[in-house]
């Protein structure tokens, strides 16, 4: 992760430059409000999402730039194999996964990448503050998402960004 970081425009495993988040992956986003009218949280979590898909993007991309073979010929069929690398890449992270917190409730949201676009699907609530088995549903959400974390997200990462070979 330290030798991946010092070549990455933030000079992190991430798409900020926070530096205690340097060498840590972020797994799981979470957007904080209070409880108001509008979708300001959704927008936020949307465009912080967004900016990690096209960190990931770069990422891959810079990878499979390092596996180019130095003697290639035809740079124009490179391109299109590694848009294909690329894609094939980001296709096997099916989701990054967000929390809204919005007063008292929290909302999953949901978001994927698919053609240089990224969607945001925005979840029911999960939980709330309100009461102990609300609490309950909350903890047990957010160990599926440390699950899916451990189990999918950084997997993938080792195998498609960080493993340099």
């Amino acid at each position: 992760m330290n030798k991946f970081s010092k070549t990455s425009p933030t000079l992190s495993i991430n798409h900020t430059d926070f530096e205690p988040m340097q060498f840590r992956p972020f797994i799981l986003s979470i957007e904080t409000k209070k409880s108001e009218p509008g979708d300001m949280a959704q927008l936020q979590i949307g465009v912080w999402l967004a900016s990690q898909w096209k960190f990931l993007r770069w990422a891959v991309k810079k990878k499979l730039q390092k596996q180019r073979p130095a003697h290639n010929l035809d740079a124009i069929t490179y391109e299109e194999d590694e848009e294909e690398g690329i894609s094939t890449a980001l296709s096997k992270l099916p989701f990054i996964p967000g929390i809204i917190i919005q007063g008292n409730s929290w909302k999953l949201v949901i978001s994927t990448y698919t053609d240089g676009k990224t969607t945001l699907w925005s979840g029911s609530v999960f939980g709330k503050t309100e009461s102990l088995l609300d609490i309950y549903a909350i903890v047990a959400g957010i160990r599926e998402l440390a699950a899916w974390g451990r189990d999918i997200y950084l997997p993938w990462l080792k195998k498609y960004i960080l493993k340099l070979e």
